[in-house]
């Protein structure tokens, strides 16, 4: 690879020697989701002219971290480091968590660089999340150009870039294993049963994923008549999240954030959707023979669980009413004396 430049379907690559290893980092998969594509499935990216210098991080999508509005719209890139030397070595692609709502693939935490010296390919990408990815006003009248599960496009759109391009970077297409935790544990369940990836991966690890944290449209309304009360809003004035500056946007998903577990006992912040891409529940899908040939590894972290254990603001019922009301929502009401006394 002469000066580290590969040629990707879209343009040629620039990549950097860091430490024995070349890292090609902020590489566009897909258009940038912005104007007219807000709220909008991820499309090809662009055939470039030129190399492409691939020296930094993209910027993570738009989120709230603590208190802090960072990121931008213009946000799905991939980032892969590899040996340098070796090829057709095996391909481990990493998908960061954050309950939909938070997290990057450039936070040194996931810093694949030890993956690399033990001579495999990462691989990184950022998807949209919260609002601009995952909230779903497909079901309100006049909202028909809205699109649902953005941010699960966003995802397949990178696993159809590594398919295409990953041998050029060194990588076996045939021996590519994803992974996640949290959120990015879920989406490598989802993945499990998406047709759209079937057959891009052989491998998969899901850390402390839920494995059926998808909702119904039905149920994704709640969480987003939520959020148009927290905006201020009706359902009249959700055209306007078109034309509004981005950090307004996340106004109400704060407001989500601290309200929804005390509206909605049991019922998790918004995320992916049944739709023609996820046509199923992950485990439905997974019984039929979705992820047939998978090999899988599938558990979670230890100590983990205690992040959401406080009194209040922890996104999950916090007190025995509080399940009650969760379970005779759900129709399980008989089952509440079982779960006390257990």
């Amino acid at each position: 690879m002469c000066d580290y430049i590969v040629n990707t379907k879209s343009g040629k690559v620039r990549g950097y020697l860091r430490e024995g290893r070349i890292e090609y980092l902020g590489i566009p998969y897909a258009k940038p989701p912005v104007g007219e594509l807000r709220f909008k499935r991820a499309q090809e990216v662009e055939p470039w002219d030129g190399v492409f210098d691939a020296k930094e991080y993209g910027p993570e999508a738009i989120q709230n971290d603590e208190g802090v509005n960072k990121g931008s719209e213009d946000c799905l890139t991939i980032n892969i480091q590899r040996p340098a030397k070796g090829e057709k070595l095996p391909v481990f692609v990493y998908i960061h968590g954050g309950g939909y709502t938070t997290g990057a693939a450039n936070v040194p935490l996931y810093n694949g660089k030890h993956f690399a010296d033990d001579g495999l390919v990462f691989v990184s990408f950022q998807y949209r999340m919260s609002v601009l990815g995952f909230y779903d006003f497909t079901t309100y009248p006049g909202c028909e150009d809205f699109e649902s599960n953005c941010g699960l496009s966003d995802q397949i759109m990178a696993m159809h870039w590594v398919r295409d391009n990953i041998a050029a970077f060194g990588g076996d297409p045939e021996n590519v294993t994803i992974n996640g935790e949290s959120a990015g544990g879920a989406s490598v369940v989802n993945m499990l049963a998406m047709p759209a990836v079937k057959g891009i991966f052989q491998k998969a690890v899901a850390q402390s994923g839920l494995p059926n944290c998808v909702m119904t449209h039905e149920m994704a309304r709640e969480n987003m008549d939520l959020y148009l009360e927290g905006m201020g809003m009706t359902e009249k004035d959700i055209p306007k999240l078109k034309e509004m500056e981005p950090f307004a946007l996340l106004k109400g998903v704060a407001y989500v954030a601290e309200h929804h577990q005390y509206r909605n006992p049991g019922m998790f912040l918004p995320g992916p959707v049944i739709d023609d891409l996820l046509p199923e529940m992950p485990i439905d899908a997974i019984r039929k023979g979705s992820a047939e040939g998978v090999k899988l590894i599938i558990g979670t972290n230890l100590q983990e669980g205690t992040m959401f254990v406080h009194p209040e603001k922890t996104g999950f019922p916090n007190s025995w009413s509080m399940v009650a009301e969760m379970m005779e929502k759900n129709g399980h009401a008989d089952a509440i004396p079982r779960v006390i006394d257990y």
